[in-house]
């Protein structure tokens, strides 16, 4: 496989981004500015959505305020403006909500600064090339691995690992053993918000084949995650539920920036569907796919 391939894979327009929802949102900056009543809009409809006593629709609004350009383009400043004047639980929810945002801001230009550069390394000799390689892979799970790092980073770096395993399957088959075996260590580990990495990650299929963890190995620290201090741990476990749950994520709803009586509400829900499921859950597995492109 080539790097520039790597590199392409890796554009902010592919899946890299767009898996994790607000949490992997990348700050794109266009061309042309976009108007300020375009950005009021965009923040008054989220405001509106945030107000909702239903939990769906907030998560709508949120997903379409990720792509707004008070989001994309002017670094929230319509939302920060408008809602200086909302009630105190609303402007609690909105500060979520900017934290949540600034990491996946954070998040998407630790990697793409790997990105880039990858995109230089089919320039180099086999030895220099190996080198880089190393050190890619070697960066790569240091921000898996690091609290210090966003937690966007922390689970979308597990992405462009995979693809630089793939690249040096011939030189370093042990490379993709020894991811493998981390997927344990990490849903073992006392550090909460790596469990949810781990766990995050597995529910992605971004581990080898054959080391497919028994699905109550990865739910488990996912609900778990949901009651982290953390907003951005809560997204990440939320969405790493949906993701291995398939359709039961969205019937029980969670919403990161939420109250917190509202996520105990939600938290509730899900401590019952776990007692009464974790028997299946504990002979199902999550299917890894070490996923190449063709």
């Amino acid at each position: 496989m080539r790097i520039t391939a790597l590199a392409r894979d890796l554009h902010p327009r592919s899946p890299l981004w767009t898996i994790c929802g607000l949490h992997l949102a990348i700050l794109l900056l266009a061309i042309l500015p976009a108007s300020s009543h375009a950005s009021d809009e965009d923040a008054k409809l989220l405001l509106a959505a945030l107000a909702s006593d239903d939990c769906e629709s907030r998560l709508e609004g949120l997903s379409r305020y990720s792509r707004s350009d008070d989001n994309e383009r002017h670094r929230n400043a319509a939302l920060k403006r408008l809602s200086s004047g909302a009630s105190p639980s609303l402007k609690e929810q909105v500060f979520s909500l900017l934290a949540l945002m600034e990491d996946g801001r954070k998040g998407s230009a630790r990697i793409l600064a790997l990105t880039e550069k990858a995109s230089r390394l089919d320039t180099l000799d086999k030895a220099g090339r190996d080198r880089s390689l190393r050190q890619m892979r070697q960066e790569l799970l240091q921000i898996i691995g690091s609290p210090k790092e966003p937690i966007a980073a922390r689970i979308g770096a597990s992405w462009p690992l995979v693809r630089i395993l793939l690249a040096a399957i011939q030189d370093h088959p042990e490379w993709k053993t020894e991811w493998a075996q981390s997927l344990e260590t990490m849903l073992k580990s006392s550090d909460g918000p790596l469990r949810v990495v781990g766990a995050a990650t597995a529910a992605l299929r971004r581990f080898p084949e054959g080391s497919d963890p028994a699905k109550a190995d990865v739910v488990r620290p996912l609900i778990d995650g949901l009651r982290h201090d953390s907003v951005s741990v809560r997204s990440s476990a939320y969405l790493g539920l949906r993701q291995a749950l398939d359709g039961i994520g969205a019937r029980i709803c969670f919403g990161a920036s939420d109250s917190p009586d509202r996520r105990a509400a939600s938290i509730r829900q899900w401590e019952e569907w776990w007692n009464g499921n974790r028997q299946e859950l504990a002979r199902d597995r999550v299917v890894q796919r070490f996923w190449v492109r063709n």
